[in-house]
């Protein structure tokens, strides 16, 4: 776990974050003729959102700390990238896409989200370890642009590591897919955000979804270079 710690926070130092996402439920096709694996990175890295603060700093947490989403154009990337390196056959690839869509599409909405607290943060593992009981996170939100708010079907995370002086943790984290039968996430919704509170701070991560013009428009291809 502390080797893809270290190698998770180089890559943060390295590069940016954005913060924008198409419409998660829109028609896509990826782009079968490049590696899939570089198609994979190209779409987690736009379903990604830095973290946010109210004021002027994310403290306790750092500017590292981020959140993905994911969407079904990422799971087929993600399978056709581990397909293609496990020498799946056709069936196993089926069975692989049919199994973590269940998981974290079908009626889920699902974030992968990595904190990291500052350095000089006392206790700062209880600030990355949502579901440890030792943890200062008293609640997680889901909060949408029309204003409607939404608390954790499921909140699964490893233990906290302290990797060059940061104390860090990924955590999975599930809400429900529908409200009352409608989608939570809808083609009307501008933005989401996925919110940290403590007994004394709190921030946020925000996806904005972007104009429908550019982006949601059937068969969108991904990974085109």
């Amino acid at each position: 776990m502390k080797q893809i710690a270290v190698a998770v926070l180089v890559v943060l130092l390295l590069t940016g974050v954005v913060g924008a996402v198409p419409y998660p439920y829109g028609e896509y096709v990826l782009d079968g003729n490049r590696d899939p694996a570089a198609v994979y990175d190209e779409i987690h890295e736009v379903h990604k959102a830095p973290i946010t603060a109210e004021g002027d700093s994310v403290y306790p947490w750092t500017e590292l700390s981020f959140a993905s989403l994911t969407t079904p154009a990422l799971i087929e990337a993600e399978v056709n990238r581990d397909a293609a390196h496990n020498f799946w056959t056709a069936t196993e690839k089926t069975q692989k896409h049919d199994e973590r869509y269940a998981i974290y599409v079908d009626d889920s909405i699902h974030f992968w989200v990595l904190l990291v607290a500052d350095p000089n943060t006392s206790h700062g593992y209880r600030y990355v370890e949502p579901d440890g009981h030792k943890t200062y996170i008293s609640r997680i939100v889901l909060e949408t642009s029309d204003g409607k708010r939404y608390t954790p079907n499921l909140i699964y995370g490893g233990d906290a590591d302290l990797v060059e002086r940061h104390w860090l943790a990924v955590t999975s984290i599930w809400f429900p897919r529908y409200d009352e039968g409608e989608q939570i996430i809808n083609e009307s919704t501008e933005w989401i955000r996925l919110w940290f509170i403590t007994g004394t701070d709190r921030a946020y991560f925000q996806f904005d979804f972007e104009n429908k013009g550019n982006l949601l428009a059937p068969g969108r291809i991904w990974g085109l270079p």
